[in-house]
């Protein structure tokens, strides 16, 4: 008998990014171990690949997760994963970052600018018969960036004509201010008053809604996750969501989202164990799980073991027998 090689893993589906299709021509590259396993190009409506077309192929010998990125193995990279790749052929639609098709991509920076100054200025003026005059000025400045951006400045005037004519009169004023992106708040010694402004800036992301997208399968089959999250809150906020089955927790991918948006995400999970099992993302239900032999109504399991252990075989060696027969002319 001929061993015949492992088929690659193929996928095919749709790319994405922030709900919109992936321009035509952009390159989907598969990644495992850091290393090129393939690439194709997207077609029209964000698709890549097709059930029945060419396909993104993976050796299926390797053994490693299979990650998927835009144009370079270090391109932007996709939501969904495959942490073990198998030869069969899976619709694997691919989700990737906001502006990781355009390029230049949007950058959030956030820069943190303090900067204290303090001027100090005093000026006497004695009167006798002379007149004497001092004067002070005292700069520092201190810049320091960090994650968040506050700036503050200080300025203290003491000013003083001061004329002696048997008496002495001083007049100091003295004025703080300090200003940051949230609180703001000025300070005067003359006058000891203080004001303080305070803008609450919240952020709360949750998952709105959570689906199978097949609820029975055969063991060691993959099912889709889909899920949709939603910034309910006035800023940006980053979160971790994590894929539930039963008490696993399979699988945790980190989001951000902009203020007042939502997101489709999507999980793969290869069920390798029978029984039932109630599938969460975080703390919404997505439904339950039934891993068993059936793989719904039709036994895909049973019929491709029947036609690569019976029929491919029989096919081999009926052909090896007909070469045979009309080389030796029977």
């Amino acid at each position: 008998m001929i061993a015949q090689p492992v088929p690659p893993n193929s996928y095919y589906g749709v790319a994405q990014a922030d709900g919109a299709p992936a321009p035509e021509g952009t390159i989907i590259v598969a990644v495992a171990d850091g290393v090129k396993q393939d690439s194709i190009s997207v077609g029209s409506n964000g698709k890549y690949g097709s059930s029945s077309g060419e396909k993104l192929n993976v050796d299926s010998d390797i053994n490693s997760k299979v990650t998927f990125h835009v144009d370079t193995v270090d391109g932007p990279q996709a939501d969904q994963t495959d942490s073990d790749p198998t030869a069969e052929v899976e619709e694997l639609d691919l989700t990737f970052p906001r502006g990781a098709f355009s390029d230049s991509s949007s950058t959030e920076t956030e820069t943190a600018t303090e900067t204290e100054t303090a001027t100090e200025t005093e000026t006497a003026t004695e009167t006798e018969t002379a007149t004497e005059t001092e004067t002070a000025t005292e700069t520092e400045t201190a810049t320091e960036t960090e994650t968040a951006t506050e700036t503050e400045t200080a300025t203290a005037t003491p000013t003083g004509p001061v004329t002696e004519m048997g008496s002495q009169t001083e007049t100091e004023a003295k004025t703080t201010s300090k200003t940051t992106t949230a609180p703001t708040s000025a300070n005067t010694d003359d006058t000891s008053e203080e004001t303080s402004t305070a803008g609450d800036i919240s952020a709360e992301i949750t998952i709105t809604s959570a689906s199978l997208n097949r609820t029975q399968v055969a063991p060691n089959r993959v099912i889709l996750v889909n899920a949709t999250l939603q910034n309910t809150g006035d800023a940006t906020a980053s979160t971790a969501v994590s894929l539930m089955v039963g008490e696993t927790r399979a699988a945790t991918n980190n989001y951000t989202l902009p203020a007042g948006e939502s997101r489709d995400i999507q999980f793969r999970y290869r069920a390798n164990e029978t029984g039932e099992f109630p599938v969460s993302v975080g703390q919404t239900s997505a439904g339950t799980l039934t891993v068993d032999g059936s793989d719904g109504l039709i036994p895909w399991g049973i019929l491709r073991a029947i036609f690569l252990f019976i029929f491919l075989p029989v096919a081999i060696i009926y052909a090896i027998l007909k070469a045979l027969a009309i080389y030796y002319g029977y």
